[in-house]
């Protein structure tokens, strides 16, 4: 059997190079969804905070407080007697709160609003109770009171020596760390985070209720601190530079578009998350000193098309050819047009095979509401110029169902479009057309050809397992070489996620190849600039 070596077409890009430099620095909300949303408490390691109000850079405490065991903020639906006297400090009205501990009545000091404290006295979830006490006290030590229900805001915050209602009412409290800042397991924190456990975060932490029954803490921060947690947490840190810088700068403008241009989340408090769902962003333990290089060389660049930043769509990999955006979403969008993706050779998401039976394709429509009966076949009725299924239908006993764009890929839980199906009737490809020493295309038989394997070693094609992948001048083809049961539908894919904008194996082997960041935002995002 004679040897056939197989030479793969590959395409030059053409880029121009523009530069340019925004000179903002933004600050956002970042909802800690993952943790720390909606939770029934959550815990501050920090030894020492201040309390107080911010907004962007600008910060003014209230109080600063020491713990030896850390903090706990919990909700406060409760009742409360309010003094209708106000005070200046947290000092002052803790004194009067001692007081009136002193005599067997609960107090705490409560911060009401930006540079006003009152005494809160008489937590409880009836109102009876709570109206009982404000006829005991009404008057005592010249102070008058009012009857306060749960106004949907109220957060309390607790150390060993002290504790402290925020009302939230008029504005949400935000943490900031102290100076000499310890973390959980007492080392020094530089520099200072805000500690809260499983992650921490630069700077400030802001915690309310927002009309909910649990806690949700938001971290405000500038832009490029916020981007020191999402590179790494968005991209290999160990990839090329000019690719870390690629991610930076996509991550910056993607927040910078729903942070000015789209509110992503209007019944939110935040502006982003910090999932998928918006950016992954791990905090300060998630950081790394290749990719914050990255975001601090490109400080303030972004991302534009007509002098207008764009919402940088990206995905992991994308299985040889991105995709245009209409064939993934409603929208459109000149800057979103497929380009081949050949230089995505080593992705971060290998190719994969996801094998669904009949019966759980059955109970997959059944949970969405769909009823046709037993399924008896899966049909692609149409795939774009890239490679991705456009519509499936489900055939069943009782009538059929379409499925379309990212609904298929959702509803069968596939890493992405690009997949080829393999049914019982399937017939493994067996042979193929490649050119020899630059000759001619010839076709040869797939027991006749070789290939390297993920090991480096020469083996026969034939002898893989799942599925051949060949490099072309315009994509990256799968040819699957494994064979269904009845009743098992096998989706033999590449690619993960939906496959618009940049891909970021793409992006690790354009640089490799000797592209700049701005080349490869460039090339990913058709038309735009980077300045």
């Amino acid at each position: 059997m004679k040897k056939i070596s197989v030479l793969l077409m590959t395409i030059c890009l053409v880029i121009p190079v523009l530069s340019g430099f925004a000179l903002t620095q933004e600050w956002l909300r970042v909802g800690l969804k993952t943790y720390y949303e909606n939770v029934d408490k959550i815990n501050i390691y920090n030894k020492n905070i201040e309390i107080g109000f911010g907004k962007a850079s600008e910060f003014v405490s209230e109080v600063g407080l020491e713990s030896t065991t850390g903090f706990l903020a919990i909700p406060a639906p409760m009742f409360y007697c309010i003094s209708n006297n106000n005070y200046i400090s947290y000092e002052e009205v803790k004194l009067i709160a001692d007081q009136f501990n002193a005599l067997g009545i609960y107090a705490i000091p409560g911060l009401a609003s930006q540079g006003i404290w009152k005494l809160y006295v008489g937590e409880d979830s009836n109102v009876e109770i709570v109206n009982y006490t404000l006829l005991g006290i009404e008057g005592l030590m010249g102070i008058s009171f009012h009857l306060a229900e749960d106004n949907g805001q109220r957060i309390k915050i607790k150390g060993d020596n002290n504790e402290l209602i925020c009302d939230n009412s008029s504005g949400y409290i935000q943490i900031n760390p102290s100076n000499n800042t310890l973390d959980s397991g007492g080392e020094s924190l530089s520099p200072e985070v805000i500690d809260l456990g499983t992650r921490s975060y630069r700077g400030r932490i802001e915690i309310g209720r927002y009309r909910e029954n649990g806690i949700t803490a938001i971290n405000e921060i500038n832009m490029d601190e916020y981007l020191y947690g999402v590179v790494p947490s968005e991209i290999i840190a160990s990839w090329p530079m000019e690719s870390l810088k690629a991610q930076a700068v996509a991550a910056r403008t993607y927040a910078s578009y729903y942070l000015t241009v789209v509110d992503k989340y209007p019944n939110k408090a935040y502006d982003i998350c910090d999932t998928t769902a918006s950016q992954a962003y791990k905090g300060y333990k998630g950081e790394n000193a290749y990719t914050t290089e990255a975001v601090k060389v490109t400080s303030g660049e972004m991302v534009y098309y007509n002098d207008k930043v764009i919402a940088t769509y990206f995905s992991a990999a994308s299985g040889g050819s991105t995709e245009s955006i209409q064939n993934v979403w409603s929208s459109n969008a000149p800057y979103y047009k497929s380009v081949p993706d050949i230089y995505e050779t080593e992705p971060s998401r290998q190719p994969w095979l996801i094998t669904l039976t009949a019966s759980k394709i059955k109970t997959i429509c059944e949970s969405k509401g769909i009823y046709i009966g037993d399924i008896t076949d899966l049909v692609v009725g149409a795939y774009t110029d890239a490679g991705r299924a456009m519509s499936v239908e489900i055939i069943g006993t009782q009538g059929t169902h379409t499925l379309t764009k990212e609904n298929i890929r959702t509803w069968f839980n596939l890493y992405s479009r690009k997949f080829t199906l393999v049914k019982v009737a399937s017939v493994p490809k067996n042979s193929f057309q490649i050119t020899n020493d630059g000759s001619a295309l010839a076709e040869y038989n797939i027991n006749d050809l070789f290939c390297l394997n993920g090991n480096g070693e020469i083996v026969p094609v034939n002898s893989t397992i799942n599925q051949l992948i060949m490099i072309g001048g315009t994509d990256i083809a799968n040819y699957p070489l494994v064979t269904a049961l009845p009743g098992e539908y096998i989706f033999a894919g590449q690619g993960w996620g939906h496959g618009v904008g940049l891909s970021q194996s793409g992006a690790m082997g354009m640089a490799k190849n000797g592209f700049s960041y701005k080349q490869i935002l460039m090339y990913y995002y058709t038309g735009t600039i980077v300045k």
